[in-house]
């Protein structure tokens, strides 16, 4: 075995890293996980090997980089690239090392080079070759600070070039400035929009600064949910009853702690003074916003909850959190009330939310109590990551994690389900079943679409997941839903179909987003 792959799993250990996911090969990523396995790092075989970075992404959902996904070059390379796209969307830091190919290799000599790093580049913020040595630290470094993201490491049998940095993040400015405060002094009535930025100040309670608080579903739990002062998920599509319309729409002015772009499906100005606070700039186009860097994010907070002095809006958000619950949890089986027994029977669990109308209502009604509690595709909207993301947390977390799912994001990587069953994962994983793809349905009939464009032909996806050895049930109606929740003790897997009216499924959002 190459002594120098040997030092790569030496240096992974030091650090930091405690789970591998991957498809090996025969060479260099063989000789990595045995060596791996051998230090004490736990290595997971994925099915796909889009699922291995995803993985990895979930255990890092807080910042910080514990696990890296592996994988062959060529086909096996780019099979990775949705998983490493969906942790540049997210913004969650990960480390992928593929095989590769010498630099100096001639071409006709082999069968399936590719220009990996030409194809990695523009979704990660550094990538590097590993040969007689490895510029590890830098790219573990490079992929926790600023604006996280993803990293990329070939193995060849080059001698390491160097760092080739990708999108590295620039905020151009060196010295703190801290006169945000003075400005929002001027201002009665306050509300405050949190990014996933303010994931990272675990010592900010922001649920006692009295007045509205507001989160991107990226930051979906930084704000205890349970409370009062909560104005829900801000999103940029504007309805009746989303907090843009019914909450921030009553303050005279907005302070943003990492309000991101990249967070919101649309950018929108609040069309009154708005500040963002954050790590970096840059990031803030299309909000009518003035920008503040700071260095010390956890000081910025505590400056703004400082001069944050007068109290309102208690009774508007409980208003507006009676009103949406109205709409939502009305007398027809829906998703809301699939959520709303969640809250009630499963409270400290994580919930692992794909994308689909469900995903509204999920953000919506589900009360998340602590960051951990809560992870989504908020901002890449990555449809059927949730089942990866979901085995990925349950391996590296200790609590219970639910996995909810629609028709259509649950075949990318149902098979992955196979390592819940392997591993006596406790994820309750939640089917909710319109028939179709229904985010689209609507707008398909409405322009006369065929129909099997976006409605499946029936799938038993539950005899799947059952032949690997998962438990399985059927709710079709909320008493069931109740009554499957009860009984799960929560130690082992089990997958959960709902199904739902496909005309009332499709029209539920329609006030919310």
């Amino acid at each position: 075995m190459r002594p120098h792959i040997q030092q790569l799993a030496n240096d992974l250990k030091a650090r930091g890293i405690r789970y591998a996911f991957g498809v090996t090969g025969g060479g260099a990523s063989l000789e990595l996980i045995t060596h791996l396995m051998s230090e004490g790092i736990e290595y997971i075989p994925v099915s796909h090997e889009a699922a291995a970075p995803i993985m990895a992404g979930a255990t890092a959902v807080d910042g910080t980089l514990r696990a890296v996904a592996i994988s062959i070059k060529g086909p096996g390379f780019i099979n990775m690239m949705p998983g490493i796209t969906l942790n540049h969307f997210e913004q969650r830091p990960s480390l992928s090392i593929s095989e590769a190919y010498d630099l100096q290799q001639n071409i006709s000599k082999v069968h399936k080079k590719i220009d990996q790093k030409a194809i990695v580049s523009p979704v990660t913020k550094a990538y590097d070759i590993l040969g007689d040595h490895t510029g590890l630290q830098a790219l573990v470094q490079c992929a926790q600070a600023g604006v996280p993201g993803p990293v990329h490491l070939d193995i060849s049998n080059d001698r390491v070039t160097g760092l080739q940095k990708s999108n590295q993040d620039d905020d151009g400015l060196d010295a703190e400035n801290k006169s945000y405060t003075e400005r929002i002094k001027t201002h009665k009535k306050i509300a405050i929009i949190l990014g996933s930025v303010a994931r990272s100040l675990t010592g900010v309670d922001w649920s006692s600064i009295g007045v509205p608080v507001c989160t991107t579903a990226a930051a979906k739990g930084v704000i205890d949910e349970t409370g009062d002062f909560v104005g829900g998920v801000i999103t940029g599509e504007v309805k009746d009853l989303s907090p843009e319309s019914t909450i921030l729409s009553q303050a005279d002015c907005i302070v943003a702690v990492g309000l991101r772009q990249s967070e919101v499906v649309k950018p929108m100005s609040f069309n009154k003074p708005t500040f963002i606070i954050d790590t970096v700039m840059g990031c803030h186009e299309g909000f009518g916003a003035d920008e503040f860097l700071v260095h010390d994010l956890e000081q910025a907070a505590r400056n703004i909850k400082e001069v944050v002095t007068e109290s309102w809006g208690e009774e508007v958000c409980n208003q507006v959190r009676k009103t949406i619950e109205e709409e939502l949890l009305g007398d027809v089986w829906l998703p809301g009330h699939v959520f709303e027994t969640l809250n009630e029977g499963l409270s400290e669990a994580t919930l692992v939310l794909d994308t689909g109308l469900f995903c509204t209502i999920g953000e919506t009604i589900f009360k998340a109590a602590k960051p951990e509690y809560f992870i989504g595709s908020s901002q890449g909207r990555f449809m059927g990551v949730a089942i990866p993301t979901a085995i990925g947390h349950a391996i590296h977390a200790a609590n219970k994690t639910i996995c909810v799912i629609g028709d259509g994001g649950v075949m990318p990587y149902v098979s992955e389900i196979a390592i819940a069953v392997d591993q006596n994962l406790p994820i309750m994983f939640v089917m909710m079943s319109d028939g179709g793809y229904g985010a689209i349905g609507m707008g398909a009939e409405e322009i006369g679409a065929p129909k099997e464009i976006y409605e499946h032909k029936k799938r038993d996806v539950a005899g799947i997941v059952g032949a690997m050895g998962c438990k399985t049930s059927t709710a079709e109606n909320l008493t069931d839903f109740q009554n499957i929740v009860g009984s799960w003790a929560g130690i082992s897997p089990i997958f959960i179909t709902c199904t739902f009216d496909k005309e009332q499924y499709r029209s539920m959002t329609k006030n919310i987003r």
